[in-house]
């Protein structure tokens, strides 16, 4: 083996081993009244449904239906409300977009949106815009999460809102505590 092949092939290894860390999403954490701040809509409610379609601009999106509780901030017609994500799985055909949150039918959530040129509603800070909220099984309280605030049940399936009494270290966010943070500071 000559010394050029072995260097080509060490290059080539490093280069293809450093493809999936190239294509991560650098997600900057924003506070929640900079949440706030950058939202148009906030509110509280429960996914109803998600369906995924093919733009005319040959895009895969997702659409999540949400029936809304109660409105925090900006103002909505209507107790539904369709959230666009880009990204989603159309038969044999899957895009992913890094950081963008899941949502599951049934799931409470709190939505920070921001409505993009085509008067959408997306997500603020990809998954930073949505919180889940969960009841904790020790106080009886609503709590909620997203990436970086809030404390998440462990040992089950978060999404679904089956919760156990161990939880991560993070210190706890309850809804009512998001709600006073949000309304203090509707900007």
């Amino acid at each position: 083996m000559t010394t050029a092949f072995v260097r080509i092939a060490i290059a080539s290894f490093a280069f293809f081993c450093a493809i999936p860390f190239a294509l991560a999403t650098l997600m900057v954490p924003l506070s929640i009244p900079q949440l706030a701040a950058e939202s148009d809509l906030i509110v509280h409610g429960k996914v109803i449904s998600i369906t995924t379609a093919l733009r005319t601009d040959r895009r895969i999106v997702t659409r999540v239906l949400t029936e809304i509780t109660e409105t925090w901030k900006g103002e909505h017609p209507g107790s539904r409300l369709e959230v666009v994500l880009a990204g989603g799985t159309l038969g044999t055909k899957q895009v992913v977009v890094d950081g963008q949150p899941d949502y599951h039918p049934g799931e409470e959530v709190v939505l920070f949106l921001k409505f993009n040129q085509g008067k959408e509603a997306v997500t603020v800070g990809l998954g930073q815009g949505k919180f889940v909220v969960w009841t904790n099984p020790e106080t009886g309280r609503k709590e909620v999460y997203n990436p970086f605030h809030g404390r998440v049940a462990t040992g089950t399936r978060k999404s679904q809102g089956r919760n156990s009494q161990e939880t991560t270290g993070e210190p706890s966010l309850t809804l009512a505590d998001l709600k006073r943070m949000v309304v203090r500071n509707p900007n």
